[in-house]
Protein backbone atom coordinates (compact mmCIF):
# COMPACT_ATOMS: atom_id res chain seq x y z
CA UNK A 1 0.00 0.00 0.00
CA UNK A 2 2.78 2.53 0.81
CA UNK A 3 4.41 1.83 -2.45
CA UNK A 4 0.82 2.48 -4.03
CA UNK A 5 0.93 5.86 -2.14
CA UNK A 6 4.43 6.89 -2.98
CA UNK A 7 3.79 6.55 -6.51
CA UNK A 8 0.56 8.74 -6.40
CA UNK A 9 2.67 11.51 -4.37
CA UNK A 10 4.98 11.36 -6.34
CA UNK A 11 2.57 11.81 -9.71
CA UNK A 12 0.92 14.87 -7.67
CA UNK A 13 4.36 16.23 -7.11
CA UNK A 14 5.59 15.64 -10.68
CA UNK A 15 2.15 17.40 -12.07
CA UNK A 16 2.08 20.27 -9.87
CA UNK A 17 5.68 21.29 -10.55
CA UNK A 18 4.68 20.82 -14.44
CA UNK A 19 1.18 22.85 -14.02
CA UNK A 20 3.11 25.75 -12.57
CA UNK A 21 6.44 25.84 -15.08
CA UNK A 22 3.93 25.77 -18.25
CA UNK A 23 1.69 27.73 -16.43
CA UNK A 24 -1.65 25.43 -17.15
CA UNK A 25 -3.54 23.60 -15.67
CA UNK A 26 -3.82 20.59 -17.59
CA UNK A 27 -2.12 18.47 -15.53
CA UNK A 28 -3.88 19.01 -12.25
CA UNK A 29 -7.05 18.87 -13.83
CA UNK A 30 -8.34 15.53 -11.96
CA UNK A 31 -5.73 16.82 -8.88
CA UNK A 32 -7.81 16.54 -5.88
CA UNK A 33 -9.10 12.88 -6.76
CA UNK A 34 -5.65 11.89 -6.38
CA UNK A 35 -5.38 13.53 -3.63
CA UNK A 36 -8.54 11.83 -1.84
CA UNK A 37 -6.95 8.78 -2.77
CA UNK A 38 -3.71 9.25 -0.79
CA UNK A 39 -6.13 10.06 2.10
CA UNK A 40 -8.34 6.66 1.88
CA UNK A 41 -4.86 4.81 1.75
CA UNK A 42 -3.39 7.24 5.04
CA UNK A 43 -6.68 5.73 6.34
CA UNK A 44 -6.69 2.09 5.50
CA UNK A 45 -2.80 1.93 6.59
CA UNK A 46 -4.25 2.79 10.02
CA UNK A 47 -6.27 0.35 10.11
CA UNK A 48 -4.42 -2.18 8.91
CA UNK A 49 -1.90 -1.29 11.39
CA UNK A 50 -4.31 -0.85 14.26
CA UNK A 51 -5.49 -4.50 13.15
CA UNK A 52 -2.02 -5.88 13.13
CA UNK A 53 -0.97 -4.63 16.55
CA UNK A 54 -3.83 -5.87 18.38
CA UNK A 55 -2.87 -9.36 16.84
CA UNK A 56 0.70 -9.17 17.70
CA UNK A 57 2.09 -6.96 19.85
CA UNK A 58 5.49 -7.45 18.84
CA UNK A 59 4.67 -5.70 15.54
CA UNK A 60 5.22 -2.26 17.13
CA UNK A 61 8.26 -0.84 15.71
CA UNK A 62 7.36 -2.16 12.11
CA UNK A 63 3.52 -0.85 12.26
CA UNK A 64 4.85 2.43 14.12
CA UNK A 65 7.28 2.77 11.17
CA UNK A 66 4.62 2.14 8.41
CA UNK A 67 1.90 4.59 9.83
CA UNK A 68 4.53 7.14 10.23
CA UNK A 69 5.78 6.85 6.51
CA UNK A 70 2.08 6.79 5.37
CA UNK A 71 1.61 9.83 7.33
CA UNK A 72 4.58 11.62 5.80
CA UNK A 73 3.45 10.68 2.00
CA UNK A 74 -0.11 11.95 3.20
CA UNK A 75 0.87 15.40 4.55
CA UNK A 76 3.26 15.77 0.55
CA UNK A 77 0.20 15.04 -1.02
CA UNK A 78 -1.55 17.86 0.99
CA UNK A 79 1.11 19.66 0.28
CA UNK A 80 0.84 19.10 -3.16
CA UNK A 81 -2.82 19.79 -2.89
CA UNK A 82 -1.95 23.56 -1.58
CA UNK A 83 0.25 24.45 -4.43
CA UNK A 84 -2.38 22.71 -6.88
CA UNK A 85 -4.98 25.07 -5.56
CA UNK A 86 -2.39 28.29 -5.54
CA UNK A 87 -1.94 27.34 -9.61
CA UNK A 88 -5.37 27.48 -10.20
CA UNK A 89 -5.18 31.08 -8.65
CA UNK A 90 -2.91 32.26 -11.26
Amino acid sequence: MALHMAALVTAMIDDVIAAFEKETLEPIKEFFIRDDTVDTHWHLTIRKMRTLLMENPMTLIRSTYCIMVARYLERSGDHASKIARLCAHF
